[in-house]
Order: C-alpha cells, then structure tokens, then sequence
C-alpha cells in the first residue's frame, strides 16, 4: 500500500484522496488518512481538514501501515528470555541466590546455618545471664525489706507495750486521785510509797522520798520547774528541724513524762496546799526584763507555739467540754453547800436550836470541803490528760519553756484551743475576759 493510497468511508476500496467529504467528520476522517491535524482557522484547537493545504500525513503510534493489516496494532518487542518461564521473578530469584552465596558466612569454614544457632545460643545465654541477675536483685531487695519488717515489727511491740503500761499507770492514778477525794494528806503520803528520780543534771541526780515530796514549799517546786525549763530549752533547740535526732526525743520524754509531770502530780496529791500556792504564784520566776501580757491574750501564743494538728484541736475540744460540764456540776453542789452555811444560823435562845444549827454548818463543811478537792483532783486530771494524751513530748516541752516565767496554764491553753476550733461556749469566755480581744 502506497502512502498516498487511502481507504475511502463510503465504498471501502482504494482510490484517491477524495477532495471533497461530508462534512463533520474532519477529525475521524483525518485520523483514518493518517495527515497532520492543523489549526482550523475558524476553530480554537487542532482537528480534522485543512482545505488551504491539503491532507499531510501523520504518525499515529501503533496503527499499522501493512497492508491489509492497517487496522492491527503493531505488537512491543520482547525478548525471548522474557517470553519464557524464566522472567523478572526468577531473575530476581537469581540475584538473591547470588547474594547468598557470595555472603562472607558462607565464604568461611562455617555455614550459615551453624553461624545462626552460635548466635542463638549466645542471646539464650545472655537472656539468662539477665534473669539471673533481676532474681539476685529481687531477693536482695526482699531480704532487706523482710529485715526492715521486723525492725518496725519490733519497734510496733515495744510502743505498744510502753502504751499499755502508760495507760496502766494512769489508770492506776486515777484510782488514786478518785481515793484522795475522801482520803487525807496522811494516808495519800503512804500511798504514794514510792520515791521520784530527778536527773536534771546528768552530773546529780536526786530521788525524793514520799515525805520529801509532802514537805516541799511553793518555792522549791519553782525552783526545780526552773532547772526543768532550762535543761528544755536545750533540747528543744536540738530538736529543730522535720526529723529530731532519737535520743534528744527520748530525753525530752523523760524529762516531761516521767519526771516533771510524775513529781507535779505527786505533789499535787499529798501536799496540795503547797502546790496551789505555787499556782496562785502564776510566775515560777519573776525576770528583770519585761515579759509581755500576763493576762488571758498570753496563751493564745503558746497555742501557736505548739502547732496541734486538726485532730489534736478536736480532741482537746471535746476534753476541754468534759471537763467545764463536771466543773459545772461542783460549782453548782458548791452554791447549794454556801446556801446552807449561810442559812445554818442559830435564831433563838434555846441550846437545842444551837446544837441542830452547828451540826448542819459542820455537815455541810465536810460537804464543801470534798467539793473543793473535788475541784482539785479534776483540774489535775485534766491537766496529766492533756499532757499525756494529746501533746507529744515535744509539744510539752514547747508547752513548759514557751510559758516560762510563767507556769503553763492548761485550763487557759485548752479554752484558746477550743475558741479558735470553733467552740462558742469557749469564745463566749474568752470575750467575757477581754471584750477587746481578737480570736
């Protein structure tokens, strides 16, 4: 077939270039004549016939010019190894092959296979080697921690048997107070048959004697409250900071516990009239310099002072309730007791009237007289309550050195406490005693 031979749309045969033909088929029919499509003067992109130059042909990209064979596309090449099974997939195949076999394991004396399983053996090794060492360290940890379990274990029992038997001895001395209600000096002196060992200096220590203790003066108990405070002061100070050495606790818990507080109550007890003398005194040492208020504002300080945690603060509170109702309860059998003495005058001239009238002022005495160590007893167990427990022995020593000269006054310490914890019994007398002062 000729280049210009072209197949004619409407009788199928060959023959020349038409020079004319229907019109709208431009572009089909100059792609069928394989010209050049050239720009249509009355037309905005190429297609079809150009009448002012002619047909000129064009390639087109697989459409054959064979003949017959016009209408098939012309096939790719291929090479004969990609017409057999043999293609890209075994080629690549081959390649890995290659690669394999020229790997420098398998250049040695070993294979690569023996070469994996050394390596193996070595991670099972190591991975071993791991466990073991996490097991020792586990059990070291275990040990250390079943060592620590027994020493707080141990320490647990001892503060519980300290507890037990503090908790003993203040029963026991309750027992005792609730005796001396109706038991006089005498007998109180040989129930307190044991004497009191004072180490306020570690170079001289001093036991005192029941009788002792009932012959000392107001002045001798001020006198030892003031070696007390000083041999305070010091540990205090060595105490400062969040975690205070042991042993400076447990000296300040002997000094506080076993030894002030056990010599004040057995004081307190068997020579009472002493003892309230030393309290009515209010300063265990007069000081040159000036101290400051000396009325009730003074404790709000030594409140401060002893920072009491919210349940130490509710504690004292409902200690601080217990106590003003029995109080309440003495003072009101005390007015009923005036009353009567005050009515028990004889009003006529017959001795029998004077008998009657002396022998009710006499009961009634007696009367008053168990109401006023009534009052006693109470106050001081209060008082080795709230010391012994409520304060730690760091917050009664803070208690004894922050209110020297003066001597700690608890029921004025306690009200403070249950004013600014929200009692309005105990801000109603605060207010009573200072209108002006602030809560």
């Amino acid at each position: 077939m000729q280049a210009h031979d072209v197949l004619h749309p409407e009788s199928n045969t060959f023959g020349e270039s038409p020079t004319s033909h229907p019109p709208g088929f431009e572009g089909l029919w100059s792609a069928t004549q394989n010209q050049q499509p050239r720009k249509n003067p009355d037309r905005s992109h190429p297609f079809g016939y150009d009448a002012s130059t002619a047909h000129l042909p064009i390639p087109v990209p697989g459409y054959g010019q064979q003949g017959a064979k016009h209408g098939t596309p012309v096939e790719s090449p291929q090479s004969s190894e990609d017409r057999t099974n043999e293609g890209p997939t075994a080629k690549r195949s081959n390649s890995m092959q290659q690669c394999n076999s020229d790997s420098p394991s398998n250049q040695g004396s070993k294979s690569f296979k023996e070469v994996l399983a050394e390596r193996n053996k070595q991670a099972q090794r190591r991975f071993r080697q791991r466990q073991k060492d996490k097991i020792e360290e586990l059990q070291n940890k275990l040990t250390a921690l079943q060592a620590q379990r027994t020493q707080l274990t141990s320490r647990s029992h001892m503060l519980a048997t300290a507890r037990q038997l503090r908790k003993e001895e203040l029963r026991k001395l309750r027992e005792r107070q609730a005796a001396a209600v109706d038991a006089d000096e005498e007998d109180l002196a040989r129930e307190f048959s044991g004497a009191v060992r004072l180490t306020v200096n570690e170079q001289r220590e001093v036991t005192l004697s029941p009788e002792q203790i009932k012959q000392l003066t107001d002045r001798d108990l001020a006198r030892l409250w003031s070696q007390y405070v000083k041999e305070l002061a010091v540990l205090l100070v060595l105490a400062e900071g969040p975690h205070p050495p042991k042993e400076v606790v447990e000296r300040m818990q002997e000094l506080v516990q076993r030894e002030l507080l056990l010599l004040y109550i057995r004081a307190a007890l068997t020579n009472m009239s002493n003892v309230k003398k030393f309290v009515a005194r209010y300063k265990v040492e007069e000081m040159r310099m000036p101290t400051g208020d000396e009325g009730v504002g003074m404790w709000r300080s030594v409140v401060t002072a002893l920072d009491l945690s919210h349940e130490q603060c509710s504690s004292t509170t409902t200690l601080w309730r217990s106590f003003r109702a029995k109080l309440a309860e003495l003072f009101a059998s005390r007015e009923t007791y005036h009353a009567g003495i005050a009515d028990s005058m004889p009003n006529g001239v017959m001795g029998q009237d004077f008998a009657v009238q002396y022998l009710k002022a006499c009961e009634l005495m007696d009367l008053l007289k168990k109401n006023l160590r009534q009052e006693h007893v109470l106050i001081h167990d209060f008082l080795s309550t709230f010391y012994t427990q409520t304060l730690t022995p760091l917050q009664m020593a803070r208690c004894v050195v922050r209110s020297f000269p003066w001597y700690p006054d608890i029921p004025a310490i306690t009200t403070w406490i249950a004013a600014q914890h929200g009692d309005s019994e105990a801000q109603a007398l605060l207010r009573a005693l200072s209108p002006t002062l602030e809560l």
